[in-house]
């Protein structure tokens, strides 16, 4: 694949950027393994990994990257709320609760955040 210097550049991450500032996946390499080139090891490289997962469609890679970030930076309150909306979209209650209320518990105070805890708290008690 040949860059062209003027519509795409490799940022920090080792990751191929356009104009826009989205992520060029080369069409010659499986899409899942190129998102990514160099494993991040801070928190803040492990949350924004976990965007470009997320941003391409990869929710459980996204959620490893999240996870991991969450270890290394527990009072990060947004990433629990990523988490939380990952786990219900996999149909995991339980774990979609436990995230979201440490969500609030760190300071969160997303509307949508408070609606899906709500709604899973009633299907959990049905």
């Amino acid at each position: 694949m040949e860059l062209i210097q003027n519509e795409t550049n490799v940022n920090k991450s080792g990751l191929m950027i356009n104009r826009t500032n989205e992520v060029i996946v080369p069409e010659d390499e499986p899409r899942k393994s190129s998102v990514l080139k160099r494993r991040p090891v801070s928190s803040q490289q492990r949350k924004s990994s976990g965007w470009i997962y997320l941003q391409q469609g990869f929710k459980e890679k996204a959620l490893e990257e999240f996870l991991k970030a969450i270890e290394l930076e527990p009072w990060v309150f947004e990433l629990y709320y990523e988490v939380g909306k990952i786990y219900s979209e996999r149909g995991e209650k339980k774990k979609a609760i436990s995230y979201l209320e440490k969500y609030f518990i760190f300071g969160g105070r997303e509307k949508a955040a408070k609606e899906l805890l709500e709604s899973l708290k009633k299907k959990q008690a049905k």
